[in-house]
């Protein structure tokens, strides 16, 4: 499941692999959640919700409960995901 050396642990190419599957098919759900899901942290996997809740910590425990040694994709349904800006000193 993960790859370890002296300092990090790093997910094996079949989690991440898992990852990136789960999250492109959260973006074509992505309307569809948000009108069922709006604001909700969702356990989304094969284009299902398995689990929702407004507290992140609350659903991962709840899920980590049922099966805690496999990979979950978790994550905020919104109508765009934030954008990052990083601000520098520098123009």
């Amino acid at each position: 499941m993960s790859v370890s050396n002296d300092r990090f642990t790093y997910p094996s190419a079949e989690v991440l692999v898992y990852m990136e599957q789960q999250a492109e098919e959260f973006e074509r759900m992505r309307s569809q959640l948000v009108e069922t899901h709006l604001n909700q942290y969702v356990w989304f996997e094969g284009g299902q919700v398995l689990d929702a809740d407004e507290n992140s910590e609350a659903l991962a425990i709840r899920v980590c409960r049922e099966d805690e040694n496999r990979p979950l994709f978790i994550k905020k349904v919104v109508f765009q995901d934030p954008q990052p800006v990083v601000r520098t000193p520098f123009r």
